[in-house]
């Protein structure tokens, strides 16, 4: 469990820290019927177990590990037999599933998985559709003019993402557009606040912030500034395709291409997003990139991301009353939208 104590307040959900689930549901102690999870460590857990996917689902090979052996082919993370199975037995009662064509790899990668496999579509894309009328509220949170371009930079973690390839990104575009006619509102990935601390990435971007830049916490406030985005910098991390999604004109400022799974939404996005070059001044480059995507092409790419789409929620909910033995209420399940942004102050 990565939560720390204060962090329990902003939840209404149990959380546990993952040595105690393991104990107690193992031993009984805990009645325990559903644990909502991603992979990792839940063959211990003794419990009816919904795995969801991570974003988008897969996008990016995992790297090769050095060593004298051969080269073999990479598989793509999240798409591992060995996180579905373990000792004999499919880990997850269900496998919720985004997308018709993540069936078909899990299939291929896993087939004694099929049975287990819902395609549940993405809940959190349909809140962010849901949010969309919501997008002045969001602008005026986020202290957005009518003069005002939003410029929303996305990283995903890790040495291939935009801030691991360019650390002095944030800090270029802070001093190159100018806070009269930008906003430049940032949202890392949570594994980059999970590893480095809060304080440290606060520390790291300082300077970026007392020029204006909006630092997003990681738990919430991304997705309502997508929305609210005119602009979207990215790389090849699943922030960076919803942004597509939702047809705002994206400019890749890192993008691994040899490690990007063909095929997926990234795959897609890396051959039609322009690429900023860090060589070169960057507001003439985002300028000449600011024409929004035309509704087929966002629709496209929405296509690639859930093929279930405003179904989530009613999908997601039956089959969490069903592992849990409960009758399902009467009223339809409601897709909430998203709060109003905070940055970190």
């Amino acid at each position: 469990c990565v939560f720390k104590p204060e962090d329990r307040l902003r939840y209404t959900s149990i959380i546990l820290f993952f040595r105690i689930a393991v104990n107690q549901v193992r031993s009984l102690l805990l009645p325990a019927n559903l644990l909502m999870a991603s992979h990792g460590g839940l063959e211990q857990v003794h419990a009816k177990v919904l795995s969801l996917l991570h974003g988008v689902g897969p996008q990016v090979l995992m790297h090769r590990w050095a060593g004298q052996g051969l080269p073999a082919t990479r598989p793509a993370g999240g798409l591992r037999a060995e996180t579905i199975v373990a000792g004999g037995r499919v880990i997850p009662s269900v496998l919720a599933l985004a997308q018709d064509g993540h069936r078909e790899e899990f299939a291929r990668v896993c087939p004694e998985a099929l049975p287990a496999i819902v395609v549940a579509g993405d809940p959190r894309y349909d809140r962010i559709v849901a949010s969309l009328p919501l997008r002045q509220a969001y602008r005026r949170a986020l202290g957005v003019t009518p003069a005002q371009r939003l410029v929303f930079v996305s990283s995903t973690w890790g040495p291939r993402s935009l801030l691991g390839r360019h650390p002095d990104l944030l800090l270029r575009l802070a001093q190159e557009l100018h806070a009269r006619d930008h906003r430049i509102v940032v949202a890392l990935h949570p594994s980059t606040w999970s590893w480095h601390g809060r304080r440290q990435v606060a520390a790291w971007h300082t300077d970026c912030m007392r020029l204006g830049v909006q630092l997003l916490p990681p738990e919430e406030g991304w997705g309502a500034a997508l929305v609210a985005a005119d602009q979207v910098i990215g790389d090849y991390g699943s922030v960076t395709s919803y942004g597509a999604a939702l047809g705002a004109p994206v400019v890749l400022a890192a993008f691994p291409d040899d490690d990007v799974l063909p095929g997926s939404p990234s795959a897609m996005m890396g051959g039609t997003a322009s690429r900023l070059e860090l060589t070169r001044p960057l507001r003439a480059q985002l300028d000449a990139a600011a024409r929004p995507l035309c509704p087929e092409q966002s629709a496209v790419f929405g296509a690639r991301l859930t093929s279930r789409p405003g179904e989530s929620a009613a999908i997601l909910r039956r089959i969490m009353y069903g592992l849990l033995d409960l009758p399902e209420p009467a009223e339809p399940a409601v897709v909430e939208r998203l709060p109003l942004p905070e940055a970190l102050r």
